[in-house]
């Protein structure tokens, strides 16, 4: 039986261990994942209820009839009172607070009314109050010691600061063009008279040379010499005649 016990020990605590660890691990997760759940959820709700005309209501409207206005984007005025974190306040009118919920700084979603920017004017998406769904969207919101006050009771207004919008294909095609830089403007060339061709002058001719006056040669130098040696023959023989 000892035996028995200190096994069932030996592999009970290994196992007790592995479980505690398993749990430690997955709790963290399963929040995690509840949380962008609830998150998604009143992100889509938003979204839903900011694709129609804001409905401008008096603050005494909003907050005796809240159900009129689950899910419906308002415009409300009145003052700034509490203050719980930067994207976290609450406005004031008829001694009762209404709980504002931004995804912004406070300046940035407020439109000052007067100089001292106390009252103001905000549009948001009306929801009821249920502190575990809002803490499990948006994370804590640090009402500490302020549960049970009027803004408990009343509705929420949840403030979703529009993201400039990414440059749509339509929007580009419709920006001018760039001016496309004109060539320098170059002053006109006058006309040219048009050329009247100039009549050709006939030039006078050069005189032809005259041609000798000198007798054509008749006869070669040939006959010539036939003759000069017919004479010395001649000459020649009648000198042996007379000797």
């Amino acid at each position: 039986m000892n035996l028995t016990l200190y096994t069932s020990n030996r592999f009970f605590k290994p196992l007790l261990v592995a479980t505690l660890l398993t749990v430690l691990i997955a709790v963290p997760s399963i929040n995690g994942w509840a949380q962008e759940d609830c998150k998604q959820a009143m992100n889509a709700a938003v979204a839903a209820a900011s694709n129609q005309e804001p409905i401008t209501v008096s603050m005494k409207d909003l907050q005796k009839r809240p159900e009129d206005y689950y899910g419906k984007e308002v415009t409300i005025a009145g003052e700034i009172n509490r203050s719980f974190t930067p994207n976290i306040f609450t406005i004031r009118a008829r001694n009762e607070d209404i709980l504002v919920i931004s995804n912004a700084p406070r300046p940035e979603v407020v439109l000052p009314l007067n100089a001292s920017a106390k009252r103001v004017r905000l549009t948001g998406v009306v929801q009821p109050y249920d502190r575990g769904q809002l803490e499990c969207a948006y994370g804590p919101l640090h009402l500490e010691g302020a549960e049970g006050r009027s803004f408990t009771k009343n509705a929420v207004l949840i403030v979703n600061k529009e993201q400039p919008a990414k440059e749509t294909e339509t929007a580009k095609l419709e920006k001018p063009l760039p001016a496309v830089p004109t060539p320098e403007t170059r002053a006109p060339v006058p006309a040219m008279p048009p050329t009247v061709p100039t009549p050709e002058v006939a030039t006078p001719e050069a005189p032809k040379p005259e041609p000798s006056k000198s007798l054509p040669r008749t006869a070669g130098e040939l006959p010539l010499l036939a003759l000069i040696g017919l004479v010395a023959l001649s000459g020649a023989w009648v000198k042996s005649a007379l000797e």
